[in-house]
């Protein structure tokens, strides 16, 4: 069973990090030769990796999916995912 309190947790944060991405206004790659930028940036674009990695995490918990031991194993299971 899903906790749909900590989804929706995870979820808004994705949101809201991708909103201070867009905020930051980066148009062009040379935006990022502002070490500000720079810095904002991969800071946000780490805090939103590691939000979608607790959203993967949170499936995987609730749909007892297990971690598979080896790389062959996601695919010959499907992963449960269909």
């Amino acid at each position: 069973m899903f906790d749909l309190e900590r989804l929706t947790k995870i979820i808004s944060d994705i949101y809201r990090y991708l909103d201070y991405l867009e905020r930051i206004e980066i148009k062009d790659p040379r935006d990022l030769d502002d070490i500000r930028n720079f810095y904002a940036v991969s800071m946000i674009l780490f805090t939103l990796i590691n939000r979608v990695i607790d959203l993967g995490d949170e499936i995987v918990t609730s749909r007892n999916l297990g971690v598979p031991d080896i790389p062959g194993d996601l695919q010959s299971s499907g992963a449960g995912l269909g």
